[in-house]
């Protein structure tokens, strides 16, 4: 007679076909996987199938549901979330809202890897979102330094809405065009670049300069391919080219 409950074996390749079926590009039978899994209550599993259902639903463009499972995460007992990666369980609180205690885990994470540069990214993107522009400058401000490209675009971009955000618009739109002109003279866009939907909100607020600012996200988010930035970049930016 077949068992009517899983066991953990049974989990533990449960699970595997579920990360096997991600990878593949199955999505929507990786969810169903993951479901089942998270639905047995293991409290090692749990943690992992709920993680893999966000990313599950982000490759499918749901982001209603990816940040429901996210606020999920956050729900669970404080010993399953130590088995997940401290820069994602904060962003799963930064998602659901709960800006103070994504902030503290960064902050944890600062104190063994202090120039840690994805933690530094995140501070300064959280300082932001908490309306503090002064302390998000001098986080963006170290990643401005680093040699890695991605970094020093995340920076740029941050210390661009920091700087807006303060009425400095002119030292914003500085930030901005270095950006995209990087972007053109390298052509292409760095791997490892930010996940920046969470910045998408404070796009009216950067004045002046949210024209400049939302054609540089649409190509950094890979909604626009860089031959097409190329020449809406001209278009919108003649005069500080020029200058």
């Amino acid at each position: 007679m077949l068992p009517t409950e899983l066991t953990r074996e049974h989990l533990k390749d449960l699970y595997a076909l579920a990360v096997n079926t991600q990878r593949s590009g199955n999505y929507v039978y990786a969810i169903r996987l993951f479901e089942t899994v998270e639905a047995s209550g293991d409290p090692f599993h749990t943690p992992f199938a709920l993680a893999g259902m966000s990313q599950c639903y982000a490759a499918l463009g749901h982001p209603d549901l990816e940040a429901a499972t996210l606020k999920r995460v956050t729900q669970l007992p404080k010993l399953q979330q130590l088995l997940l990666n401290p820069p994602w369980l904060a962003l799963c609180y930064q998602r659901a809202g709960d800006l103070a205690e994504a902030k503290n885990i960064h902050a944890e994470i600062l104190k063994l890897a202090p120039h840690e540069p994805n933690t530094l990214a995140a501070l300064a993107e959280l300082s932001l979102l908490q309306g503090d522009p002064g302390r998000a400058i001098a986080y963006a401000a170290e990643l401005q330094q680093r040699a890695e490209p991605h970094f020093q675009i995340i920076g740029r971009m941050i210390l661009a809405i920091a700087h807006a955000l303060n009425n400095r618009q002119e030292q914003a739109a500085k930030e901005l065009l270095w950006v995209g002109q990087f972007l053109i003279s390298s052509g292409s866009v760095p791997v490892g670049t930010w996940d920046y939907r969470d910045l998408q909100p404070l796009l009216p607020k950067s004045g002046q300069n949210a024209r400049v600012f939302g054609l540089l996200l649409d190509v950094l988010m890979g909604k626009l391919a860089l031959p097409e930035f190329i020449p809406a970049w001209a278009e919108i930016t003649p005069a500080q080219q020029a200058s």
